[in-house]
């Protein structure tokens, strides 16, 4: 059974790759329901919003940290020695996300808001600890759908030129559906109706671009289903327990080659 930092990058390296699709027509959808109906639960206890802390499986542990007092997250690590560390500007958007390796750094995103109220621009540098230097490694300009959800991603190369359009089509309550290129569906993804693990987490669709973290993913319900249509052997499975809040507790993630259980600590909001 693989560690929780191995099975997180399966899940996140299908969506990576799917975004890699070319520019396509918009499909008419409509949201999936989940293959199993989820058991009635007892109207949570708390309706206050909380945040998750920690991931635990097989002896492997990621952590997520806070700015103090806010839901805006400033850094994960895992046990194995990977860290993402995230700072703000004064207008609480991100600025800069850091990646590191055994306490070495190696990969640099900038973000950019030329209207000072969405994300229109991440670039993307390489760096190397033994030289101090960094390099660049290309850019993404981001456009947005009128319920401000990133609809297209452009990605360019250092040259300035156009490598890729990704195209992210959701449902009514805002949840992605489908990644698609030239009207093919390449991803399709159902979720459940609980509170989403991340669902309190500011701005994390930006981070899901860079990172592997598959439960950034969960921004307003939880993924039951990740189906590739051009690799089904990657399809995989998620199922929950919740907690007496709504949010889930434990994951089971199941695919081809994997099966996993994760369980999940969150704190509430003041």
């Amino acid at each position: 059974m693989k560690r929780i930092k191995s099975l997180h990058f399966v899940a996140l390296c299908i969506f990576i790759v799917l975004l890699s699709c070319k520019k396509g027509t918009k499909p008419q959808i409509e949201e999936s329901k989940p293959k199993k109906e989820e058991p009635t639960l007892p109207v949570p206890k708390d309706k206050g919003e909380y945040i998750p802390i920690k991931l635990e499986a097989d002896g492997a542990t990621l952590t997520l940290k806070y700015k103090e007092n806010t839901a805006l997250l400033t850094e994960i690590a895992d046990s194995e020695g990977s860290k993402t560390v995230i700072i703000y500007n004064m207008d609480g958007f991100p600025q800069k996300l850091e990646r590191y390796k055994n306490g070495k750094l190696f990969f640099i995103d900038y973000y950019e808001q030329k209207d000072k109220k969405l994300t229109n621009k991440i670039q993307s540098f390489d760096h190397d600890a033994i030289t101090n230097r960094t390099s660049p490694n290309g850019y993404y300009t981001l456009t947005y759908n009128d319920q401000l959800r990133i609809g297209t991603i452009d990605y360019y190369n250092n040259n300035k030129k156009l490598i890729k359009t990704s195209n992210l089509y959701y449902s009514e309550s805002l949840n992605l559906l489908e990644i698609s290129s030239n009207g093919t569906k390449n991803s399709t993804y159902t979720y459940d109706l609980k509170n989403g693990i991340s669902s309190n987490i500011p701005f994390s669709d930006l981070f899901t671009l860079q990172l592997k973290d598959w439960f950034l993913q969960c921004q307003n319900n939880n993924i039951t289903t990740l189906l590739s249509q051009e690799n089904p052997q990657n399809n995989i499975d998620f199922s929950y327990e919740y907690n007496d809040n709504g949010y889930p507790s434990k994951v089971i993630l199941t695919s081809a080659k994997i099966k996993q259980g994760i369980t999940i600590t969150y704190k509430r909001l003041e």
